[in-house]
């Protein structure tokens, strides 16, 4: 509900990733800018499907000595140019159109390495319902991202805040960084923040 209307989309329909990915392109290269200050050199990544994951992937292209992992192939073609840039792609099955690998393969794939950070997206950011997704599938191979990590961030543009889909990831007690983007609702934030998340704004 925002501003007293209903939305009458059904949380389990999921819109075309490559129509997604060409929405509030601005916000989400600002994220992924900030996404980008928070990797060191040496670091071990998992970097989670999503169009807001994709601008980080293509500044990842520049950087060296990382260990990335996706479950991306889309974004293992943006990294796999860079030799300088150890790259994992899990198994699995692939979702067409949405490029995304998923299944027991994937899961078990990420379920062998412990990293440093992943960054995640989201269908969707609510206090109550947490981080959720589209697709069930998507949804078990981000939580198990989220288990192997030792910081969870996740990149989400301020359309995704309050907004809640079809599949339950994780609670937001999981999620140590959130970074959004200005539009964000300011006390929409503050209760983030109140769940423990450090919610940083790109600009």
């Amino acid at each position: 509900v925002h501003g007293g209307a209903v939305s009458n989309i059904s949380r389990g329909y999921e819109p075309p990733y490559f129509s997604r990915k060409g929405l509030r392109t601005g916000a989400k290269q600002a994220i992924a800018k900030v996404a980008n200050e928070l990797i060191t050199e040496g670091n071990t990544l998992i970097l989670d499907v999503g169009s807001s994951t994709r601008e980080l992937a293509q500044l990842l292209k520049k950087r060296k000595n990382l260990t990335v992992i996706t479950p991306s192939l889309e974004h293992a073609m943006e990294l796999a140019g860079n030799s300088l840039i150890k790259l994992i792609v899990t198994g699995g099955v692939v979702r067409v159109g949405e490029m995304s690998i998923v299944g027991p393969i994937s899961e078990n794939t990420i379920n062998e390495f412990n990293v440093d950070k992943a960054f995640i997206g989201a269908g969707g950011i609510d206090l109550k319902a947490g981080l959720t997704e589209y697709n069930t599938e998507d949804a078990q191979v981000k939580k198990s991202i989220i288990e192997n990590s030792k910081q969870s961030i996740v990149l989400a543009d301020s359309t995704k805040l309050g907004n809640v889909t079809f599949s339950k990831v994780i609670s937001l007690e999981q999620i140590d960084i959130l970074i959004t983007d200005s539009e964000a609702d300011s006390s929409y934030i503050n209760s983030l923040e109140e769940k423990g998340i450090k919610v940083l704004i790109a600009k």
